[in-house]
């Protein structure tokens, strides 16, 4: 699959959670707040960039929604 080494991980607090570490009012808030358009515009553009196996970390932080991505040795490559 297109981009299957790309992982998740969301952001509260200064807490990094993956999305099955997420309480459900979390999920919620991630649902009603999401811009979709944004990350799939970030996660399209990773994977033109790096190639469709790209390995790298998407950090969502919330609640402003800041994207940070990282890449297999931690640096951040892209922040938007």
């Amino acid at each position: 699959m297109r981009g299957s080494n790309i992982k998740n991980i969301y952001v509260f607090d200064q807490k990094e959670f993956h999305k099955e570490e997420l309480s459900q009012k979390q999920r919620d808030y991630i649902n009603t707040v999401r811009d979709l358009k944004k990350y799939n515009d970030l996660r399209n553009d990773i994977i033109f960039k790096y190639g469709e196996n790209v390995k790298c970390v998407i950090k969502i932080i919330f609640p402003g929604q800041t994207m940070e991505v990282y890449d297999e040795l931690n640096q951040l490559v892209e922040s938007r």
